[in-house]
């Protein structure tokens, strides 16, 4: 779909920096874009209420969809969602009223069994494309991306490996057994929970943070600069997906793009077409072992066409490829 000149209803969460970097691919292309946000809420509590109310949650957010939709100019080309997890039924249907030549695109790049209230709406999208391959029944299969840096600072490997990311499921747990297996010093760790009463939820309800100290987390976002500069900073990547997930992690296309190494416990990297290149380690999230021949061996740069194909340019040309 040719982007020029057209006008692109664009709904995402916002999600460490990413939803911004599909709106600056849409808007290089020529488009004007009108932003509407999935998961409105800055407020710890209300997304946790998201999370575990969904229908409820869409329902009262209908009325502040609607004073949004009303900013939008009619006769969109493009409907673009991102998960859609608080966009109800109404809400589309209200978009296709005033956009009714507007072909609507869906894309989850979260679990669909994470998000399973996204199904009631998969029949108003003239596309679905999903990160993960088991739901090709419903969805086209396509890979998450990264997007490209420009950027002239010099980076020098100060940390051996490093992780930044929400301290969500066993992620812990396993983060707490990789050190110890490092015992190195020169790592960089950072575990977000979103407010402190969240630690002590979990301190009584979740055996594998029982013997956590509030030190082992962090409970203020880190900047998108501050960890850019950690993940270039660091020889080595890790990346520890949800239990539940089965596609590969934004984070695994950004140590992509970004010439790193990668240790991860998502054994389906195996089946993608940049893991034969040797930077990526494997690892079991129960007893992970990192060998020191990974360790010490230089990274092996990828050729152009597989860092096109990940880009977000080419995620782009992809999810929009069939309308």
């Amino acid at each position: 779909m040719k982007l020029k000149g057209k006008k692109v209803v664009f709904i995402a969460p916002e999600f460490f920096g990413y939803d911004l970097a599909i709106e600056r691919a849409l808007e290089r292309r020529g488009a004007e874009v009108f932003r509407l946000k999935d998961r409105p809420f800055i407020n710890p509590f209300f997304k946790a209420i998201t999370v575990l109310f969904t229908r409820p949650v869409r329902i009262l957010l209908n009325h502040y969809y609607n004073l949004k939709i009303n900013n939008i100019p009619y006769n969109c080309d493009l409907v673009l969602v991102i998960n859609g997890q608080t966009i109800s039924r109404n809400v589309l249907l209200k978009l296709k009223e005033r956009n009714q030549k507007a072909k609507f695109v869906l894309y989850m790049w979260d679990s669909l069994k994470n998000r399973s209230t996204v199904r009631d709406n998969c029949d108003l999208f003239d596309s679905r494309s999903s990160f993960e391959k088991e739901n090709t029944r419903l969805f086209k299969f396509r890979p998450l991306f990264f997007e490209p840096k420009e950027n002239n600072k010099v980076y020098e490997n100060i940390y051996l490996l490093s992780f930044i990311g929400t301290a969500h499921s066993d992620r812990f747990a396993v983060i707490s057994k990789i050190k110890n297996a490092i015992n190195s010093q020169s790592c960089f760790w950072y575990l977000y929970l979103q407010a402190r009463w969240v630690f002590y939820w979990y301190k009584l309800i979740r055996s594998d943070v029982s013997h956590a100290k509030i030190n082992d987390f962090k409970f203020k976002p880190i900047s998108n600069s501050d960890a850019h500069d950690v993940f270039m900073s660091s020889k080595i990547i890790v990346d520890v997906e949800h239990p539940m997930q089965k596609g590969l992690t934004s984070r695994t296309l950004e140590v992509l793009g970004a010439g790193k190494k990668l240790v991860t416990t998502n054994n389906d990297v195996k089946n993608y077409d940049f893991y034969q290149y040797g930077n990526v380690c494997v690892i079991d999230r129960n007893n992970p072992k990192i060998s020191q021949e990974f360790i010490e061996s230089e990274f092996n740069p990828y050729p152009s066409n597989i860092i096109n194909f990940y880009s977000v340019d080419g995620w782009l040309n992809d999810v929009l490829k069939d309308v």
